[in-house]
């Protein structure tokens, strides 16, 4: 097993036709426009959020959704099994070798409780794994995060423009190159503020 971080080497050997491409780029595009979207939605509410009842479940299923297209997108670009679709794939003969963002702590996330700090580092992907895709014993024994959502959703932005460069038109679909505009225009209006989940939460 490749360990964290290191992207997966193996290459699919089946023949893809553009029609397919087009089909895995709008699949790839539906988790882009969640990710813009529910960033959006977060701050437009982080200052009149209630903490209470119905509210308090759709703020924190926003986040839960947020985090998980980051993590999704991460793995299109960085990681991600076999059998996945994969930035990669799309890009034969050429390779896919963008730089991966570097998540730092104080400007992508941050402890709300710097005594109870998490153990992960500075790795976010760790942070979502052991706080959103599993039950951890860290979600007990660390403190809550704050998720800066207008530092972390323009790191996909640059990647996304190098990918649309170099892939072939006709491989993406009208829905992906959509989702590319509508995020470099959301994060132009990007306030800054952390938006950490309130009861019930993870």
């Amino acid at each position: 097993m490749p360990r964290q971080g290191q992207l997966v080497r193996q290459m699919s050997t089946a023949v893809r036709t553009n029609y397919e491409y087009r089909e895995a780029s709008a699949k790839v595009a539906y988790e882009l426009q969640m990710l813009v979207q529910t960033a959006c939605i977060l701050h437009a509410e982080v200052d009149s959020r209630s903490t209470n009842g119905a509210q308090a479940v759709i703020h924190n299923a926003l986040i839960h959704a947020f985090l998980l297209g980051v993590r999704n997108l991460y793995e299109f670009f960085w990681r991600g099994d076999r059998d996945g679709i994969h930035a990669r794939d799309f890009m034969e003969p050429e390779r896919w070798t963008h730089k991966q963002p570097k998540f730092q702590k104080s400007k992508h996330w941050s402890p709300v409780d710097e005594a109870k700090a998490p153990s992960e580092g500075e790795d976010l992907m760790k942070l979502i794994h052991t706080r959103l895709a599993h039950f951890s014993w860290k979600r007990v024994s660390e403190g809550k995060i704050c998720w800066m959502v207008d530092q972390i959703a323009p790191e996909f932005v640059e990647p996304l423009q190098v990918f649309v460069n170099k892939v072939a038109p006709d491989r993406l679909s009208p829905d992906f190159l959509g989702a590319v505009e509508e995020l470099e225009e959301a994060v132009r209006g990007f306030r800054r503020g952390p938006v950490s989940p309130v009861p019930p939460s993870a």
